[in-house]
C-alpha cells in the first residue's frame, strides 16, 4: 500500500517544516475561556520541575493532549505547511471522513489476530502550492509508520499495515501540489486503542501531530 518507508528522512523533513498545525478551530482553542491558574512553585522548586510545568502550560494553553496532539473529530479539517495564521494558507488541508472499525475483509483479505483490530480511515487531502518541505512530508502523514494507536490507559502503540481490506481505493504514497486525494488508509492495532494519531517531530509550537477518537 505504502513505498519502502525511510523514518529518518521523514522525520527530518517534518521537523525542518516548523509550521504550526493550525485551524480555524483551534484559534479559538487556544483563547477560549482561559487557561487553568499556573501554581506558584514554593522555594526551592527544582528547575526541572519548572520546566516541566511550563510545558505543561503551555500544551494546555495551545490546545493540545498530554502527548501534543491537536484533537480533531472526524470529519473536522487539519492543516500542514502553513505560513500564515489561519487553514486557508495551509499547502496541505486534510480530513478524516470516516473511521471504521473491524471492516469486512475482501475475498482474499486477512483478519488481525486476536487481541488486535483493522482501523480503516477514510482521508480526503486538498494541495495547494508546496514548500520543498512540505512536499516531501505530505505523503508521510498517513503512512503507517507515522500513525499510532492510543489507549485509554495511555499507552502508545505503533500502527502496523492492515492486509483485510486490500489495496483497492487506498490513499496515493504520491502526493503532488496542487491536487485532490481522497482513499482509505488501512491499520492494525491492539483492541485496547480509543484514538489514532499522526505523529512527527515536534513543531516550535510543541505539536506534534493529530489525534482521532476511535468509535
Amino acid at each position: 500500500m505504502f513505498p519502502a518507508a525511510r523514518p529518518v528522512r521523514v522525520a527530518a523533513l517534518l521537523a525542518a517544516a516548523g509550521l504550526v498545525l493550525v485551524t480555524a478551530a483551534c484559534a479559538v482553542d487556544a483563547t477560549a475561556g482561559g487557561a487553568a491558574p499556573v501554581p506558584t512553585p514554593s522555594a526551592g522548586t527544582a528547575v526541572s520541575t519548572a520546566q516541566t510545568t511550563a510545558a505543561a502550560v503551555a500544551t494546555q494553553k495551545a490546545g493540545l493532549t498530554p502527548q501534543g496532539f491537536l484533537p480533531k473529530v472526524i470529519g473536522q479539517q487539519a492543516g500542514w505547511d502553513c505560513p500564515g495564521s489561519t487553514i486557508d494558507s495551509c499547502g496541505v488541508k486534510f480530513q478524516v471522513t470516516a473511521l471504521e472499525t473491524n471492516p469486512q475483509c475482501a475475498q482474499y483479505g486477512r483478519a488481525p489476530a486476536e487481541g488486535r483490530k483493522t482501523l480503516l480511515l477514510r482521508v480526503l487531502m486538498t494541495t495547494g502550492t508546496l514548500t520543498t518541505d512540505g512536499a516531501g512530508a505530505a505523503p508521510a502523514i498517513f503512512a503507517p509508520f507515522s500513525l499510532k494507536g492510543i489507549g485509554a490507559d495511555g499507552f502508545v502503540h505503533d500502527a502496523q499495515p492492515g492486509n483485510c481490506t486490500g489495496q483497492e481505493g487506498a490513499l496515493s504514497a504520491t502526493i503532488l501540489p496542487n491536487s485532490k486525494y481522497e482513499g482509505t488508509v488501512e491499520i492494525e492495532v491492539p483492541e485496547s486503542v480509543t484514538s489514532v494519531a499522526s505523529a512527527h517531530q515536534p513543531a516550535r509550537d510543541g505539536s506534534r501531530g493529530w489525534v482521532w477518537p476511535v468509535g
